[in-house]
């Protein structure tokens, strides 16, 4: 029993040992960092979004802005945070400080631009600010001074620069600054990079401007829709390759030469009789003085010209000239006045070098050649100016037409692919009435302008004869040269055709082909540029097969009317590319015979149409 009564004793637990069992070990005290963020703004109110992002991705306890802005007044509410804020003197200024709501502070100082805060951590306060000095003024050194005997950290855009912190020269801000940081034994927190936007602030601004417009997606996907095009090495002959570029130059002169030669005219067509006679007429008539030209048009003009590198016939590029300065347009205004009051053309505008890119590998045959046109750039803005003002008068007189949507502003390839989609749509709503389109493809449209024929058009259309005069003697005595390398070809005359790298070209075709559409006064036209497509329905009352027939009849009258237009104005037509598509629901329907001058135009069951590839069954199945 004794034994049992010591054991008893010796085994009890005490009190105190169950105290300690049930006591929760106390975390050992460990040493965290202050997660603090530094951010200039540059005006909060258009970067909100950005400071969402910094919260939320570094989750930081104290976030210090400077720059604030007009949101100084106004500043966000987020939640866990609170602020403590001081304005500034000008719009871009003003200091903020988000503290975590953990974290206990008490404001010591405030004054323009700047704010000092205590912060009570362990294991003693410190004092932290933030300020900005807006550039070109001195630092608050009377202020820094209060506080050079306490712990202290300022944090701001000082706007200072020395070459100590990595900066490429030193301003006087930054010499105030490194005196003081010398006297008083204080050091500078500064990072291992430039932080300066200055300098790339307006590259942003036009950036993000272009960005916020619909019109942005063009400039990534332009290369989608139009294939690289690469210089080549050599040219294909009959003779083997030729990889010399004198011989390559000579040899794409004599091809140019004979397809910008003067075309061959038919002696018994009324047509071609009648734009002779007003042409040789309208050859004797004396210039006529344009209207006066404006400082504004000129400098609204050159600043449109896109920056290229590329030199000109004169060996001046488009991205040297920008650097003139815009006081010097007004020297650029005195001398296309004394132009204009002639009525002639600069001399050095009516003169192209032309380079050629390939379109079929690195040896192309001499037609698979693309040739850019870099003409002179005093030309092209004296162009512009004239370009605006035919823009101007066709505007006024009502000049577009609805089936025309090319070169025109509002008029874009979106609204001709809607209108013809849906032209076919309202026709193919009865199933017995199938449309039948033919794509007409003019060869070498640009190119094989007559002259001529231009000028007989905008007679028609009571062209300005001022504008009339310089237009013609702007066509007239055109040059170009091959270049390649360092060779140069020959000079070669241009006799027919408008240059490609002239704003007034495309313009000019629009209105020489400006009556096309009212040749086929019972069909249905649609025309972008020099992309013809004719629509041809049936009758509702027919059957199917009729109406192929009808189509047929159709067809055959419209190949006639577009011959006679095409021969009139020695605008020849593509037999190989224009092609037709018969739209229909049918499963094995009878097609059409469509002949264009006794030569078969092929039937396909899917054409791209400026783009967009339109199929027998005006459906999307091709994207899905």
């Amino acid at each position: 029993m004794l034994t049992d009564m010591i054991n008893e004793w010796n085994c009890k637990v005490s009190i105190s040992n169950i105290s300690k069992q049930w006591q929760k070990a106390r975390p050992l005290g460990t040493d965290e960092n202050l997660s603090i963020i530094l951010y200039n703004c540059q005006c909060l109110s258009t970067h909100i979004a950005d400071l969402d992002i910094l919260l939320t991705t570094y989750t930081p306890q104290i976030l210090i802005l400077t720059g604030v802005g007009s949101k100084i007044k106004q500043l966000p509410k987020i939640s866990g945070y609170y602020w403590i804020s001081q304005e500034g003197d000008n719009a871009f200024g003003g200091v903020a400080i988000l503290f975590h709501k953990t974290l206990k502070t008490k404001l010591i100082t405030q004054k323009t631009d700047f704010l000092l805060v205590e912060l009570d951590i362990l294991p003693k306060p410190i004092q932290l600010g933030a300020v900005y000095i807006p550039p070109g003024k001195p630092i608050p050194q009377d202020i820094f001074d209060t506080y050079v005997d306490k712990s202290f950290y300022i944090f701001g855009d000082y706007n200072a620069k020395h070459a100590d912190w990595l900066c490429t020269n030193n301003n006087a801000s930054g010499v105030q600054l490194r005196n003081w940081l010398d006297n008083t034994g204080c050091e500078m927190i500064y990072p291992n990079q430039p932080t300066s936007k200055r300098s790339t602030a307006e590259k942003i601004e036009k950036r993000n401007s272009f960005i916020s417009q619909g019109n942005n997606i063009w400039k990534y996907v332009h290369s989608t829709f139009h294939p690289y095009a690469p210089s080549f090495k050599g040219l294909t002959t009959n003779n083997g390759i030729i990889k010399d570029h004198q011989i390559i130059a000579d040899t794409l002169a004599n091809y140019y030469e004979k397809h910008f030669e003067t075309p061959i005219i038919d002696p018994n067509n009324i047509s071609h009789i009648d734009a002779i006679k007003e042409y040789d007429v309208f050859t004797k008539q004396p210039n006529i003085p344009l209207e006066k030209i404006t400082l504004l048009e000129v400098e609204k003009n050159w600043k449109r010209a896109q920056k290229k590198k590329s030199t000109d016939t004169e060996g001046l590029s488009a991205f040297l000239l920008h650097q003139i300065p815009l006081e010097y347009l007004q020297i650029v205004t005195v001398a296309f006045n004394k132009i204009a009051e002639t009525g002639e053309v600069l001399r050095s505008s009516k003169h192209a070098k032309t380079i050629c890119l390939s379109k079929d590998g690195m040896y192309p045959e001499v037609n698979k050649l693309r040739p850019i046109s870099l003409l002179s750039n005093f030309g092209k803005c004296f162009e512009r100016i004239i370009h605006g003002r035919i823009l101007d008068w066709c505007r006024e007189n009502d000049i577009f037409i609805d089936e025309q949507s090319g070169f025109t502003a509002e008029r874009r390839l979106q609204t001709r692919i809607l209108s013809l989609v849906e032209d076919l749509r309202l026709t193919t709503a009865a199933n017995n009435r199938p449309p039948l389109v033919i794509f007409v493809d003019f060869m070498s449209a640009f190119d094989r302008m007559w002259h001529p024929a231009l000028l007989k058009t905008l007679l028609t259309l009571e062209f300005p004869p001022p504008l009339l005069r310089w237009i013609f003697s702007w066509l007239n005595g055109r040059t170009m040269s091959i270049h390649v390398g360092n060779a140069v070809s020959r000079v070669i005359k241009l006799f027919v055709g408008t240059p490609q790298g002239s704003v007034l070209a495309a313009t000019l075709f629009r209105l020489h082909v400006h009556f096309l559409s009212s040749y086929f006064m019972n069909l249905v036209c649609h025309l972008f540029a020099d992309d013809l497509a004719i629509i041809i329905s049936g009758a509702l009352e027919n059957t199917f097969t009729k109406n192929i027939a009808e189509l047929e009849r159709q067809a055959e009258i419209a190949m006639r009317i577009l011959a006679k237009y095409a021969d009139d104005n020695l605008l020849p037509v593509n037999i190989n590319k224009t092609k037709a598509l018969l739209v229909h629901d049918v499963v094995a329907p009878p097609y059409p015979k469509i002949k264009y001058k006794e030569l078969p135009i092929e039937f396909v069951k899917q054409f791209k149409y400026l783009g967009v590839d339109i199929t027998t069954k005006l459906g999307w199945g091709i994207y899905i």
